[in-house]
């Protein structure tokens, strides 16, 4: 029996073969989840001292974390929202009447914005309680 033998490119794998025609398709992108591995997309990353009213303290440390969770997970995707191009769709997390809400944003600018839904989805889900915490900056 003869074999040939196919190299698939990076970020590629097989996904069925019908009637000798091999289907392929993008692997799904692993994304951090954890801050280490959030920081370890980065080659450098700075620790900032930011001075900020004792009430507020907790919040700006969970949007700090949310925001290099976001830049990390940006970063694996190769995706950045462009604000000015009406026809991006961008998948975003905000607040609404003081709760967290989902919501799809072509125009105004979201800190937590996102490719699809389902990126946005897995990201809500991941850093929940950060986006509750953070919420008030939102």
């Amino acid at each position: 029996m003869n074999t040939k033998e196919l190299i698939l490119p990076d970020g590629w794998e097989v996904k069925e073969v019908i009637d000798n025609k091999i289907i392929v398709r993008e692997k799904e992108k692993e994304l951090p989840k954890t801050w280490k591995d959030c920081t370890n997309s980065f080659r450098e990353y700075a620790i900032y001292s930011v001075l900020s009213p004792e009430e507020s303290d907790n919040a700006i440390k969970a949007l700090g974390k949310l925001l290099i969770y976001r830049n990390a997970w940006w970063k694996q995707l190769g995706w950045k929202p462009d604000w000015n191009d009406q026809n991006q769709r961008k998948y975003c997390i905000g607040l609404i009447k003081g709760k967290v809400e989902t919501m799809t944003n072509e125009g105004s600018n979201r800190i937590l914005a996102f490719p699809t839904l389902k990126v946005r989805d897995q990201f809500l889900y991941s850093f929940r309680d950060l986006i509750e915490e953070a919420k008030e900056l939102l």
